[in-house]
């Protein structure tokens, strides 16, 4: 090999090196980008469970409210003070969700 096809083959090389940086280079954006994707879907995923889990303690409430209301003397005041107390710790739920 002549010094001229050395250059022609390093310059080819060099070419090609460039090229696979590039790729390189473009493959890591979108791996950061999934990976970011991913942490957000999984923060979806996370306040979704416990918004399904409030709705489902919220029906829970709701039965024991009407059990208790079916067997009390006084039903409406009953309702209105376990109403309040539902009230009230929905309030604390939402607080405590903010931190």
């Amino acid at each position: 090999m002549n010094q001229e096809e050395i250059i022609e083959k390093l310059s080819e090389l060099e070419k090609k090196i460039y090229g696979l940086t590039l790729k390189c280079d473009t493959l890591q954006k979108q791996l950061d980008a999934a990976i970011e994707e991913n942490l957000e879907q999984k923060e979806l995923i996370k306040k979704q469970k416990e918004q399904i889990s409030h709705f489902q303690n919220q029906e829970n409430f709701n039965k024991i409210v009407s059990a208790i209301v079916a067997e009390s003397s006084n039903p409406a005041g009953l309702r209105k003070k376990l109403n309040e107390f539902i009230a009230d710790l929905d309030q604390c739920i939402q607080f405590l969700d903010q931190y």
